[in-house]
């Protein structure tokens, strides 16, 4: 393993700037992935998942003042069912931003962080690599992969503070910042452990990169540069310690292993699972990944041993769940980049001139871009194409038209608020923090109620419940026990996931179809003749 103190690549002369007249080409590269990634992500509606359990939590915590700590919503559960809530200064800021702009507000926020982050981490690739045709080809790619990862979520607020952690890392690492820069990241970790649990990437990252050096230093001079370990240990310490200033305590720690590790979640969630190669993306990523490792084993003499162990600590959690594709995505632009430029060869890209025609043609390009990023965000026009070419996929009817997908029954659940409903429901396990966040939560009082089977906290909802769950919605044996032990006199089925339920009651005297949305059946017994008339 060399050592380099600086990343730059050695050149004649320094080179032109990306933005200078005539616009060369440069801009165009750089442009295209955090064009790309924003317009991506702007045509794509909504999923119901998180989004609407996070608004739930935000509206709780908007209106009571504290941090939730109990089940509250599960009817399936004790009320007072301890839970924690780790998210919540995030929720909190998405249902703030709903309030005041609607659907709008958490979806342009999302995009703007988003764009952000690929900014940032283009920028800071550009440090290491200063070829804008291959940082900007690869962020290109990478940005195709990581796309899905990008959800209107509590996440979302992660990746700009991951893409500072990497700078910070990769920095100091090479000697562009000097080691008091590590400081930067306590109170980001502080403030990142109120947002999202992947803050328990900074100690673990900073513990990599430090050791890493440690080793490398020790490799070449035979000793241990105590200083070094001074300002590595006491990082990993110190943001440890910010860590743990969030309402759990030290005990956030376990909440993130058990989450993590122990939890069903990492096994009944799609993005929880690896990146598989019977789809497109899981193609594209293995193939990129194993590109990677080509080029670094080509260059391994190069290599630091602090860019080969973030690489493949990253790769690691990239491979084993498709929600963490944008940790190794980021870390491979850090890395890969100047090590395929050194393989390449390829003549200075500013050496080629840039006519006044040329200049003229990429600035067209790069408003073009632009434009259409501006104009596919919502409300506007190329977001409103955008909706309609998704036809299916997401709603076509008010309210939430065109920026939420159809597994949102927005209608339905609309007039059930407003009609009322007899027993308890059933439904499918999307609608269940929408049913939190419309049914769940008084409109003045904030009083709580209980109006779920099921939701989107797997890490507290027992193996049992999950097995009733699967029961009722496969009609398997044993169902109308189950109905009758919980009271289900309402049911809000998603007839792509739960079929074989929809067809046996639809052959049910006992129960009768009150409502239609565009994904969603709405079914309530037929007993019930005050609410039937009602719904007539």
């Amino acid at each position: 393993m060399a050592h380099h103190s600086s990343d730059s690549t050695s050149t004649s002369k320094p080179p032109r700037r990306y933005l200078q007249w005539p616009l060369p080409l440069a801009a165009i590269w750089l442009l295209a992935p955090v064009v790309g990634i924003l317009i991506r992500l702007s045509l794509e509606p909504v999923g119901p998942h998180d989004y609407w359990w996070h608004l739930a939590m935000g509206k709780l915590i908007a209106a009571t003042g504290g941090i939730p700590t109990e089940n509250l919503f599960l009817y399936t559960l004790e009320a007072d069912a301890a839970f924690f809530d780790q998210p919540w200064l995030g929720q909190w800021a998405m249902y703030a931003l709903y309030e005041a702009f609607g659907h709008a507000g958490p979806i342009v926020l999302r995009n703007a962080l988003a764009a952000t982050a690929w900014a940032g981490i283009v920028g800071a690739a550009l440090m290491r690599c200063r070829d804008p045709r291959v940082v900007g080809g690869l962020a290109l790619l990478t940005a195709v992969v990581s796309g899905p990862v990008f959800g209107v979520r509590t996440q979302m607020f992660a990746f700009v503070p991951y893409v500072l952690l990497v700078g910070v890392l990769f920095a100091v690492a090479t000697e562009r910042l000097r080691r008091p820069w590590l400081l930067v990241l306590v109170p980001l970790t502080a403030l990142w452990a109120n947002l999202h649990g992947t803050f328990m990437l900074v100690p673990v990252l900073a513990g990599l990169t430090g050791g890493s050096l440690v080793v490398e230093h020790w490799i070449e001079e035979r000793t241990f540069d105590p200083v070094q370990i001074g300002w590595w240990g006491g990082t990993v310490l110190a943001v440890s310690l910010a860590a743990m200033l969030n309402p759990l305590g030290p005990h956030i720690f376990v909440y993130v292993w058990e989450l993590t590790f122990v939890s069903q979640v990492s096994e009944t969630v799609t993005e929880w699972q690896p990146p598989s190669i019977d789809t497109p993306m899981g193609v594209v990523v293995l193939l990129t990944l194993t590109a990677s490792l080509v080029v670094l084993a080509l260059r391994r003499k190069k290599v630091r041993l602090f860019e080969a162990v973030l690489f493949a600590a990253t790769a690691y959690l990239a491979v084993s769940a498709v929600r963490q594709m944008f940790w190794w995505g980021a870390v491979m632009l850090m890395v890969v980049p100047r090590h395929l430029s050194a393989l390449l060869s390829l003549d200075p890209w500013w050496e080629d001139r840039t006519s006044q025609a040329q200049g003229v043609a990429h600035a067209v390009a790069a408003a073009v871009l632009v434009a259409a990023a501006v104009a596919s965000q919502p409300g506007l026009w190329l977001h409103d194409v955008g909706s309609e070419l998704r036809a299916g996929v997401a709603r076509r009817t008010p309210p939430a038209q065109g920026l939420l997908k159809v597994d949102s029954p927005t209608r339905l659940v609309s007039q059930l608020a407003e009609r009322g409903y007899p027993g308890t429901i059933f439904h499918d396990q999307a609608s269940g923090g929408y049913l939190g966040f419309a049914l769940g939560i008084g409109p003045t009082d904030a009083r709580t109620n209980q109006v779920a089977f099921v939701d989107q906290r797997m890490e507290l909802i027992p193996e049992a419940v999950w097995d009733e769950y699967f029961q009722l919605s496969r009609a398997q044996q044993g169902w109308r026990e189950v109905v009758e032990r919980y009271g289900i006199r309402t049911m809000l089925l998603s007839p792509r996931e739960q079929w074989r339920l929809v067809q046996v009651l639809q052959g049910d005297p006992a129960w009768t179809l009150v409502g239609v949305d565009e994904a969603h059946l709405l079914f309530m017994r037929s007993d019930q003749t005050d609410h039937l008339t009602q719904w007539r």
